[in-house]
Parts: structure tokens; sequence; C-alpha cells
């Protein structure tokens, strides 16, 4: 058993789940003690092919829904049941983890009981342009949210 399960959801976003998984392989976290377990909701694009085998994607596993367009919160709940690790992370195909993600994420758990949630900030990449879904206010803001101290064990 893993301390961990992260569990990605993803439906043809083959490029974006690469760089997701390969930041997720990159933990501090020992990688004996967490599996990566990809939720693929159907996808056609080649996504199923990359993580077939754990010979071609050490740390990680594929569950597939042959039925595609059940939705991520199906991809969830079927991630939940798969999983093999004692807590359960949901981590998006499009996101990429700071090296101490998961470090961080089991040892909040450990000094809390055991129902808690516990999450961390999400920033947008800095390449990003601004756009109406992140007004220029909140991208000036930016570099102040990165430099703020972070406040207990979270990521």
């Amino acid at each position: 058993m893993f301390d961990i399960t992260i569990v990605v959801p993803t439906y043809n976003r083959r490029q974006l789940l690469k760089a997701a998984v390969n930041s997720l392989r990159q933990q501090s976290f020992p990688v004996d003690r967490y599996e990566i377990l990809i939720i693929s909701d159907g996808s056609t694009d080649g996504t199923d092919d990359d993580y077939r085998t754990p010979l071609a994607s050490p740390l990680t596993r594929l569950i597939r829904q042959e039925k595609r367009g059940f939705g991520l919160s199906a991809a969830r709940n079927l991630g939940i049941k798969e999983a093999q690790g004692r807590l359960v992370m949901f981590f998006d195909d499009d996101m990429a983890a700071h090296e101490g993600l998961v470090e961080g994420h089991v040892t909040a758990h450990a000094r809390f009981d055991d129902n808690v949630a516990v999450r961390g900030r999400v920033l947008p990449a800095p390449e990003l342009p601004d756009t109406p879904l992140l007004p220029d206010c909140f991208r000036r803001c930016l570099p102040h949210l990165r430099r703020q101290p972070r406040r207990g064990p979270f990521c």
C-alpha cells in the first residue's frame, strides 16, 4: 500500500498530461511511497498508449473508462475506488507540481486527524497572457503572492 495516490483525470490532453505527470515524478517524496493513477475518460488522442504498461511509464497506472464523456466527477470517483494509497489527492492534467507538493500534502495529513482536507495555492504560469479570465489587476498581484511566505506545511 502507498502513502498516497494522486488521481489525474484526463480526456484527450496528451501533451498537457505528459507535463503534469513529469512534474509529479520529480517529487521530493520517496517514489516507492506514492502512485500516480491516470483516469482516461475514453481518450482517443493516444493518451492511453503512453501509460498502458508500467514499463512505459514507471510510477503510474492507467485506468480507462470505456464509455467516454462520463466527466470529471465520475473519473475522480473511479480514481478513489481504484486507489491503493492511504490518502487520495486530485491533480488536474494541466497543472505542474512544485517538487514538495506530495511531501507537504502527506505531512499536513499527519498533523491532523483523519477528517481533514488539504489544499494549496494554485497560481497561473507567469508566461500566460492577459485574458478576460486573468485580469490585469490580478496579474499585478502575482509577484507578491509568489513572494509571500508559506504558512504551515502546505505546498
